[in-house]
Formats: structure tokens, C-alpha cells, sequence
């Protein structure tokens, strides 16, 4: 019974003399999305003016990308390649992203919003505008020196494109 208690106090003390783990200073939630919906008018700016490799900029390396009827982009070549054949098909007239809400836990920001466009087909003969709006989850990762990337992007449309 002895040892029972002498071992049952030796374990309470070695628990309490533990080095605790550090926690992670609290993320200052407010500043991730000022800094992500920035990100997000940098990417809408470079797609209006026909830049996908600065567009892309937002995305990680390693970064997936989602789009509607298509295959699962992977990688940030995968996404310069896709984002300049879309800016070879049509001009982006005009585009808005809505930050609608942020979470962010540790090094990972959970984005949703909703989106609207207007683009012009660059076929010749005079083709019409195409308008849509929808909506999106982005997946950001804080990265070493400090800013977001992009590391998960899906969106979809509230209805086909033009409707």
C-alpha cells in the first residue's frame, strides 16, 4: 500500500515538474481575412489584365484547384496553364469577390464567399457577354515567411454560366 502511494506522489510530481506545451499565440482572425480578401482583389486585377502568372501567385506549389466540369487542377503550373487558356478564351469585363466569412485555426484559414463576373468571349463576330455568380471555400496555409498561400480552391456556380 506503501508503494502504491509513493509511486501514485512520485508520478503527480514528475506530471507537475513537465514542461508544458507551448501554445500557439492566439491568430488575430481579423487581420488573416483583411489580408486574404487583398489577395483576393491582386488576383481579380491580374486576371483583368490578362496576367495568369501573377493571378496564380495566390496558389502554394502544391496547391489543388477545383473548377466546375473539370478535372481537379494540382499543382501551381497546373493552375498557370488552366488560367491562361480561360484568359485566351475571354476577357474578364468585370469580377467581384465577397469575403463572406474567415476561420482560421493555427496555420490553416478556412475562406467562403461568393463571386460575380462578367466576361467577353474573344471569338471574333462579335460574341456576347457571359455573366454568372457563385460561390467558394478556399483553403489558405500561412507559409515560413509569414503570408498565406492558397493550398485548396473549389467554387461553383449558382447556375450555368450566361443564365
Amino acid at each position: 500500500m506503501i508503494r502504491r502511494t509513493v509511486a501514485a506522489v512520485a508520478l503527480a510530481l514528475a506530471a507537475a515538474c513537465a514542461p508544458k506545451a507551448e501554445t500557439p499565440p492566439p491568430v488575430d482572425t481579423a487581420a488573416v481575412r483583411t489580408f486574404i480578401e487583398g489577395e483576393n482583389v491582386k488576383y481579380i486585377d491580374a486576371m483583368k489584365r490578362g496576367d495568369s502568372v501573377a493571378a496564380s501567385m495566390n496558389y502554394a506549389e502544391n496547391a489543388i484547384l477545383m473548377q466546375p466540369d473539370a478535372p481537379a487542377l494540382r499543382g501551381r503550373a497546373a493552375i498557370v496553364k488552366k488560367l491562361g487558356a480561360s484568359i485566351a478564351a475571354v476577357a474578364v469585363v468585370d469580377e467581384r469577390a465577397t469575403t463572406e466569412d474567415v476561420m482560421v485555426k493555427d496555420d490553416v484559414a478556412i475562406e467562403t464567399g461568393s463571386f460575380v463576373y462578367t466576361m467577353k468571349p474573344r471569338a471574333p463576330g462579335g460574341a456576347k457577354e457571359i455573366s454568372g455568380r457563385g460561390k467558394y471555400i478556399t483553403v489558405w496555409q500561412k507559409q515560413a515567411g509569414g503570408g498565406w498561400k492558397i493550398v485548396r480552391d473549389i467554387n461553383n456556380g449558382d447556375a450555368p454560366a450566361g443564365k
